[in-house]
């Protein structure tokens, strides 16, 4: 028995839905995922799999 979201589901109520251009931008500056993170207020890990399902950078 496994407990959790089954496997390959995302939660439909993203907390970085509409801050995507922002990344777009910071990840151009070069500015660090931790850093983003920090500044949107979010988990790194949460930034890195943003980042990874929606093919920015």
């Amino acid at each position: 028995m496994r407990l959790g979201r089954p496997k390959g589901s995302l939660n439909k109520e993203v907390k970085l839905t509409g801050k995507e251009e922002d990344i777009k931008k910071l990840l151009y500056k070069k500015v660090a995922v931790v850093a983003i993170a920090r500044t949107l207020d979010v988990n790194r890990l949460t930034v890195k799999s943003f980042i990874k399902t929606r093919k920015i950078g």
